[in-house]
């Protein structure tokens, strides 16, 4: 991946990011402690896969991605404003296991060298 696309994906996750904590008003997501972990842009910068964590249940899970999803117009429009780039990427939220499966890892491990 070049330079100039991780720094345009680690500028759209931290405005994302303040975004969703400062600006975005749904009960879906506000009720919840949800975090940007990464962003990957396609080459011609029109598609963004936004990777997001959600602490809680399964249920909670869908219920913020359903959110996140309903807000991505206005989440666009915003980056649009912040960031000075010919196009807007559309949004596609996904939600990122990665955090809850290293837990798992960890605890794994930690069993097996415990005696």
């Amino acid at each position: 991946m070049s330079r100039r696309l991780d720094r345009v994906n680690e500028s759209i996750r931290r405005d994302l990011s303040s975004l969703i904590s400062e600006e975005i008003n749904d009960p879906r997501i506000q009720s919840h402690l949800c975090s940007v972990t990464r962003v990957s842009t396609s080459k011609n910068l029109r598609i963004a896969q936004v990777y997001v964590s959600v602490m809680g249940n399964t249920k909670d899970n869908a219920t913020v991605l359903d959110g996140l999803n309903a807000a991505s117009t206005f989440m666009s429009r915003r980056l649009s404003e912040l960031m000075s780039m010919k196009y807007t990427p559309k949004l596609f939220f996904i939600l990122d296991n990665s955090t809850e499966e290293s837990v798992q890892i960890s605890k794994l491990i930690n069993d097996i060298h415990l005696p």
